[in-house]
């Protein structure tokens, strides 16, 4: 009696399911709240495509697999690990990263923290109220940092009830007094320490403002110039109110979600304190797709 098995026509058959596995894998990713690189309907636009092309694509790699066997062995092994290194060196650390790492605004008040610590000082309170208001005083500060690194930017003071606060969903009521202010500017992306050093602690006016004992809290915003070879910018506000009493977003602490760059106090991805996200999502999805195929390939699931 001859042996039964799944039939050619069988759309979700034990030969596909990696397949799947590895769209569900893709779609988990994609859709994850740290991760939204891409407005929902577009991600989702992606993943229907990638599930799509499974159907036609996976006999061009075969054939591609196939190819490269009949010249030589050896090629084909090293590309795919050649592949398996470039998706797990782009996209696993992208996915297994915690938010404060992804967070350069929130590493930046650890480490102000830690250097006030050394000397003695008591930690300042991470406000992402006053974080969101230091992200929108150096958005208006875009088009003003020269070639030498040197930032002059002097938005008027009405502008941050007027303006500033109500684009973070900060409540009136509870704005509190700005004790502190340090604004600097980079025409080259640098590492949190490095930020501290060079852009945060550039001069003792700066490193006394630090080190002010009478300060409670601190918000840290970061962005980018506008356009490919914009400047990075940071901005450092301080506050010497009770703790946890000003500066207080609206919608239980949620505030009015931002568009562009990122601060300190939530969770939410600054993706380098602005770098290209959407560089990095588009490299992610061709390597998932590539290595999710050559892993097929390679286990003779075609």
């Amino acid at each position: 009696m001859a042996k039964l098995g799944p039939t050619s026509s069988t759309f979700l058959s034990l030969k596909h399911s990696p397949t799947f596995i590895m769209s569900a894998f893709f779609f988990l990713f994609v859709s994850s709240k740290e991760h939204h690189f891409l407005p929902p309907f577009l991600e989702l636009l992606l993943l229907l495509l990638l599930l799509l092309s499974f159907s036609f694509i996976p006999g061009l790699v075969r054939v591609l697999l196939q190819i490269l066997k009949m010249v030589n062995k050896k090629i084909c092994y090293l590309w795919w690990w050649i592949v398996a290194l470039g998706y797990f060196l782009l996209l696993a650390p992208t996915s297994v990263c915690s938010k404060n790492h992804e967070n350069q605004a929130n590493d930046l008040v650890d480490i102000i923290n830690k250097n006030r610590t050394s000397k003695k000082l008591p930690l300042l309170n991470n406000s992402p109220g006053l974080g969101c208001i230091a992200l929108q005083y150096i958005k208006e500060c875009r088009g003003n940092c020269s070639q030498n690194n040197t930032l002059n930017c002097n938005p008027p003071e009405n502008d941050f009830t007027e303006i500033f606060a109500p684009n973070c969903g900060v409540e009136l009521p509870t704005f509190g007094t700005i004790s502190g202010l340090i604004v600097g500017c980079q025409q080259k992306h640098l590492d949190p320490p490095e930020t501290f050093s060079r852009v945060l602690i550039h001069s003792n006016k700066s490193l006394s403002v630090i080190h002010n004992k009478t300060h409670t809290e601190v918000g840290i915003g970061i962005v980018r110039g506008k356009g490919h070879k914009g400047a990075y910018l940071w901005c450092a506000l301080f506050s010497s109110n009770e703790k946890n009493s000003t500066f207080v977003l609206e919608d239980l602490g949620k505030g009015i979600e931002q568009k562009e760059g990122c601060y300190s106090g939530t969770g939410v991805s600054c993706s380098s304190g602005g770098r290209n996200r959407n560089f990095v999502f588009a490299t992610n999805c061709v390597w998932t797709m590539v290595f999710c195929f050559l892993v097929i390939g390679r286990n003779g699931f075609f």
